[in-house]
């Protein structure tokens, strides 16, 4: 490389740079897709843990907002209607100043 004379070595090195430029890029888009890829198999992963862990109950629920649903979409059905729950989770108590304090300000 001595050689050559000044301009065809830094010629030759902007070539090796913007080469070595696009290998970067490439290598950083191949980690991400990597990145990406592992993402996604771990999130499937954990959805399907958690369909099965929880899938009866889920299944369950959603019939019942169908049942509901129909029935208040339902134009057929005119006046009110009662809907009957079989089981409720109470809602956790919280006290009336905490629900209030902001409204002070």
């Amino acid at each position: 490389m001595r050689s050559f004379p000044v301009e065809k070595r830094l010629t030759i090195l902007v070539c090796l740079l913007q080469d070595l430029r696009y290998q970067v890029i490439d290598d950083l888009l191949e980690m991400v897709d990597a990145l990406v890829g592992r993402t996604f198999t771990e999130a499937e992963k954990d959805r399907k843990d958690l369909l099965a862990k929880h899938g009866k109950a889920l299944n369950l629920h959603l019939r019942r907002f169908r049942a509901v649903a129909q029935v208040l979409l339902d134009p057929s059905i005119g006046g009110s209607v009662t809907i009957r729950v079989k089981s409720a989770t109470p809602l956790k108590s919280r006290s009336r100043t905490a629900d209030t304090d902001h409204y002070r300000r």
